[in-house]
């Protein structure tokens, strides 16, 4: 069974975190040998050898990328067995795909889209999340289901676009590593170090809750705190006034060499404590799986859908300083291999590729084409007759 994943997006330099997972799916299809193929398309420039491609100079804007996907679908749709379309918010043209792409498409959804829409201005919010949840809800009427990162999304979706009888499957984010058992450095030692990594530290990381626990939390032990990304004013203004550029360390963004390296010497990694800002109870977040992935236990305010039972390597409770401490010091006393091995059977992007295929696509494609030969059996039979 071929399939293609397919998503749209403007440019590929803000939005990293997508096309890592969608790099990693490619490469995991190949590990796993599934014939799977995966594209992304962005106004920018591709490299060679990438899932990225650029979508033509005069279909750049908002409407030309939706209209360029659509364009795209009708014309590989017949070289596969089932397409995952990632799901574009305010996308028109997708009602208008044939009957036959649409049930062979699924869709995907990384974000809760009417929420989502809402925030994106005031005067015009509520207008694009109706519209969008009409496009979707006869985008989806004959599409083969929903695929959601997180089984909340999944609820959350099913709920907006009116029908809970949809077919849905949960597909978490994972990481590709090309060998598990590499040895993983260790370089800790001294103080305690713990570190915080986003792309942006938006409010719904939690860090001022963070940063007000530690200016209020005395403590005679040793520690560091490592913030990996990019500060807003009012959180430097934090740290310079009370005076802990000496304990708190700012390295801004860093790329994937550096951040391993990091990580080398980091004993805990912090997810985020205020979700409930973007009303979210759970989240299933790169920064997580990279940091079991570097065998560094990570602690956070909000459950991770495909990491939990797991009280060794990632566990939860508020942003409290003297708690983070104690997670710390714990989690020093663990080999980072140990901890590695543990989470992969939850974070390898290989085995959790496999299982969504043979879950949730193959059997149904096994399905369809069983009752494809019953019809053509029972239409033999009776020109037999």
């Amino acid at each position: 069974m071929k399939v293609l994943h397919i998503a749209s997006l403007r440019q590929a330099s803000s939005n990293s975190g997508v096309v890592q997972q969608m790099e990693w799916e490619q490469l995991a299809a190949h590990k796993a040998g599934l014939p799977w193929s995966v594209e992304l398309w962005t106004i920018e420039a591709p490299q060679a050898g990438s899932i990225l491609h650029q979508v033509p100079r005069a279909m750049r804007g908002f409407i030309g990328r939706r209209l360029h996907l659509h364009l795209r679908l009708r014309s590989v749709a017949r070289e596969y067995d089932q397409i995952i379309i990632r799901h574009a918010p305010l996308d028109l043209f997708s009602i208008f795909l044939p009957n036959w792409v649409q049930h062979k498409s699924s869709y995907v959804f990384h974000t809760k889209t009417g929420d989502y829409l809402m925030s994106r201005g005031k005067r015009f919010g509520s207008v694009f999340a109706w519209l969008d949840r009409l496009f979707t809800r006869r985008m989806i009427k004959n599409s083969r289901g929903i695929i959601g990162v997180t089984e909340e999304l999944v609820k959350y979706e099913l709920n907006r676009l009116g029908d809970p009888s949809v077919k849905s499957s949960v597909y978490p984010n994972g990481i590709f590593l090309t060998d598990w058992e590499t040895p993983i450095a260790d370089r800790r030692e001294g103080a305690l170090k713990v570190v915080f990594i986003a792309s942006h530290f938006f409010e719904w990381n939690g860090l001022e809750t963070l940063l007000d626990s530690i200016v209020n939390t005395p403590t005679d032990t040793a520690w560091e705190l490592h913030l990996v990304g990019r500060l807003m004013p009012q959180q430097l203004s934090i740290i310079s006034r009370h005076s802990l550029t000496d304990r708190i360390f700012v390295h801004g963004v860093l790329d994937e060499t550096r951040i391993a390296d990091l990580m080398s010497s980091m004993d805990l990694s912090l997810g985020a404590f205020a979700l409930d800002k973007i009303k979210l109870r759970t989240a299933c977040t790169l920064k997580v799986r990279e940091s079991l992935g570097a065998g560094v236990a990570v602690y956070a305010g909000h459950i991770d859908v495909g990491v939990m039972n797991f009280p060794n390597c990632y566990s939860v409770g508020p942003a409290d300083w003297t708690t983070i401490l104690a997670k710390a010091a714990e989690s020093r006393q663990r080999e980072k291999a140990e901890i590695r091995r543990a989470a992969r059977p939850r974070i390898d992007k290989v085995e959790l590729l496999k299982a969504l295929y043979h879950r949730f696509l193959d059997s149904e494609h096994r399905q369809s084409s069983l009752n494809t030969k019953k019809k053509n059996s029972r239409e033999a039979d009776i020109d037999t007759c």
